[in-house]
């Protein structure tokens, strides 16, 4: 479990942009969102997401038994996009979900640190 995940704003023009197909989950027509890369050897999982409106908005990371091993507290956001990171470096490999809340709607995608 790490003792300080990393949870940054990602400044504009930084290196983290969508790999693959680049296409976002989007949920029920007011935000959608993609993570990447993956699969991940160490570093930090981007994530990527648009909001159409104000939205409380939280992340966290379990892993394959459903033990939360990253939190990330709750977070007001206004409309518009953002571009964030989790570091992910002090977990084993292995297989994890995200686990996505915006304003109660869950979302899960997996991810694999190798």
């Amino acid at each position: 479990y790490p003792n300080n995940p990393v949870f940054l704003n990602i400044p504009p023009g930084s290196n983290c942009n969508p790999i693959g197909s680049g296409v976002p989950t989007v949920f029920e027509n007011e935000y959608s969102l993609s993570v990447f890369p993956n699969p991940i050897s160490n570093g930090a999982i981007c994530i990527s997401y648009q909001l159409n409106k104000n939205a409380n908005v939280q992340f966290k990371v379990v892993d394959y038994t459903g033990k939360e091993v990253i939190k990330i507290n709750d977070e007001k956001k206004s409309l518009g996009s953002y571009k964030e990171k989790v570091n992910i470096d002090a977990l084993a490999e292995g297989i994890y979900l995200l686990i996505v809340n915006i304003n109660g709607e869950y979302q899960a995608f997996k991810f694999i640190k190798l």
